[in-house]
């Protein structure tokens, strides 16, 4: 049975942080799903996409309507949220 939740953006967030930091072995898949995301790579956000996360690892990210979520999965739906990379070094000084 899947779980569905809303959260706020903070905590949206700190799941995903919490999800990266667990080793991959025998964890069950986190899914955020209809989530904006924000990968540093355009400077557009990729709007209505689905992330799943299994253990310390991204497995997947790609348009909702095409991903099939893994059963068992933990579903928190990011529906009008933003998802982007943690900011580990923001606060490097070189």
């Amino acid at each position: 049975m899947n779980h569905r939740r809303t959260l706020a953006p903070t905590a949206l967030a700190a799941l995903a942080v919490l999800a990266w930091s667990q080793p991959a072995s025998g964890q069950r898949a986190l899914a955020f799903t209809h989530v904006s995301v924000i990968d540093g790579a355009d400077s557009i956000p990729r709007p209505d996409q689905t992330v799943v996360i299994r253990g310390n690892r991204i497995t997947m990210v790609a348009p909702s309507r095409s991903v099939r979520v893994p059963a068992g999965s933990q579903i928190v739906s990011g529906r009008g949220k933003y998802l982007l990379p943690g900011f580990w070094d923001m606060h490097v000084h070189t």
